[in-house]
């Protein structure tokens, strides 16, 4: 468990792996952008109901540097640095 202070990621579970062993994913810090702004976040889990391969749920912590809660949804963003992928991605709140 992280506290909601964590700024950390759950990846969709198509790019996550196999969900019962420990991703070559995790521990990875990743940014995620959005717009003008970013967040540098660290991927600790997997998103089973995730919409796609390109989403991300992200801890209310990391949410918050890029949009309100109430936003709820970030689409057309990306994620970069040692990801998994660079594509436009939906941005949800976990």
């Amino acid at each position: 468990m992280h506290p909601d202070t964590d700024h950390i990621a759950a990846l969709d579970t198509r790019v996550y792996g196999n969900t019962s062993v420990k991703s070559k994913y995790c521990g990875q810090k990743i940014r995620v952008s959005a717009g003008d702004k970013h967040v540098d976040v660290v991927v600790a889990d997997a998103c089973p109901t995730c919409d796609n391969a390109s989403s991300v749920d992200l801890s209310l912590s990391a949410f918050q540097v890029l949009a309100t809660l109430e936003t709820g949804l970030i689409e057309d963003s990306k994620y970069s640095r040692e990801s998994p992928c660079l594509s436009p991605l939906k941005i949800l709140l976990i």
